[in-house]
């Protein structure tokens, strides 16, 4: 391996792991690298207010997913950030589904996670419609999520941690009846990498600092049934955060 050839040529040298400490500084952004990220927010941001205008009866997960990479690319992305998942029905309870050969339907949720990636860095954006009238669980159930979005984004600022602001979403998901549907951490950092360093998770130490690029992506899943994710990234300031992405995310109903 090439850890093996260099450990050979410097047999004298004390080789140290500075791995560590090279994803620490990838998560202080500067302005170029802002300037980036910014472009490949509003670009999904755009994308994502689109989807109600192409969702129709009949159509596959797989269509409604190249859709979404043929728009981000068509305006200026330089292609999809990860695999795009776009859910309906029972899939949108798999927080990591992809896009298959399912059709939509009357009464589906539908959920899509998806992000570009501009001159080489990352968005991450989810949006959530109800195709058709929402039964009244799937009503409350975005409700909940949009309150536990509002409760982390709260707490986000330079000094806080991570785990507080998973637990400020967690307990406002904990209080409803859908106690421990939230399966997953409350963010993550964004960057170079859709995952790239530091995520807020519960008993997850993760401070905080001005110029970090995070998601913050609540969410409920009930298995069968269906699930509601919300997912923005921000930009952590010493006494808040700017907001990258800006989609609309009122509860819509696409008839």
């Amino acid at each position: 391996s090439n850890y093996l050839e260099v450990q050979r040529l410097a047999a004298k040298a004390e080789l140290i792991d500075i791995s560590n400490g090279l994803e620490t500084s990838r998560l202080i952004k500067d302005q170029e690298e802002l300037r980036r990220m910014r472009k490949a927010c509003s670009i999904a941001s755009r994308v994502a207010d689109e989807i109600p205008s192409f969702l129709r009866k009949g159509m596959k997960e797989y269509e409604a997913a190249a859709e979404l990479d043929y728009r981000m690319t068509r305006m200026g992305a330089s292609g999809a950030a990860f695999g795009t998942n776009a859910s309906f029905g029972p899939s949108s309870a798999e927080p990591h589904h992809g896009a298959e050969d399912i059709a939509l339907k009357e009464g589906d949720t539908t959920l899509f996670d998806f992000g570009c990636k501009v001159e080489g860095y990352c968005s991450d954006i989810t949006r959530t419609f109800f195709f058709g009238e929402p039964k009244d669980w799937q009503k409350r159930m975005y409700q909940v999520v949009t309150e536990a979005q509002q409760a982390a984004l709260s707490v986000i600022r330079a000094g806080a941690n991570g785990k507080d602001v998973d637990s400020a979403a967690r307990t406002v998901i904990d209080a409803s009846e859908f106690k421990g549907l939230m399966v997953h951490s409350t963010g993550h950092g964004l960057g170079l990498s859709v995952h790239d360093g530091g995520r807020m998770a519960p008993n997850h130490d993760f401070p905080l600092k001005a110029g970090m690029v995070l998601t913050v992506e609540p969410g409920v899943y009930i298995r069968g049934q269906g699930g509601v994710r919300i997912e923005d990234d921000v930009l952590i300031t010493e006494d808040g955060y700017e907001m990258l992405t800006d989609a609309d995310k009122k509860m819509k109903v696409i008839q």
